[in-house]
């Protein structure tokens, strides 16, 4: 492998690592944020009983915010995906460039952990709550991975194949 094979291959690696940190903090950040606010335990106006209505409202302000903060995260994770992707790809998508099997082996497997990892650390950060975003967010990382770096890796790797085929002839 060539020294323009392995710089790729370490900056797919290091933009996979900060995809799963960003999956992390985030998952950190929603796992606080997740029940602002707490459950009233007795809630009496006027001698009525007010608990129940208190606490439904609770839990609809508690969905609300969980919901915003959730779009909030997933626009942010897909925009630090697009940054650090997109120029990455297109890099990769240079006619120039020629792609080693083993090249592209390492981005199949790098987005595969990437996306396990993304998972496992962003539970882990949100203390196992707001699962739902977490899958989200991890789930949003695999198809940016999938999309702005294995398959160029997949076309660029088809491209090259193509020309051999095309010069042995």
């Amino acid at each position: 492998m060539n020294k323009g094979q392995i710089v790729r291959m370490v900056t797919m690696i290091v933009i996979a690592v900060i995809l799963v940190l960003s999956v992390w903090g985030y998952g950190s950040e929603i796992g606080k944020v997740i029940n602002p606010i707490d459950y009233a335990s007795d809630m009496n106006i006027d001698g009525a009983d007010f608990t129940g209505v208190t606490n439904v409202l609770v839990v609809d302000t508690n969905v609300f915010v969980g919901f915003i903060m959730g779009m909030t995260y997933f626009i942010a994770i897909f925009i630090i995906s697009l940054i650090l992707l997109l120029p990455w790809g297109l890099v990769v998508a240079i006619k120039k460039s020629k792609i080693a099997p083993m090249e592209l082996k390492v981005a199949i497997g790098t987005g595969i952990g990437a996306t396990v990892l993304s998972l496992i650390m962003g539970l882990i950060g949100a203390r196992f709550n707001g699962v739902l975003i977490v899958l989200v967010m991890a789930l949003i990382v695999a198809i940016m991975f999938g999309l702005l770096c294995i398959l160029p890796y997949w076309l660029a790797y088809r491209r090259c194949k193509k020309a051999e085929m095309d010069y042995e002839s």
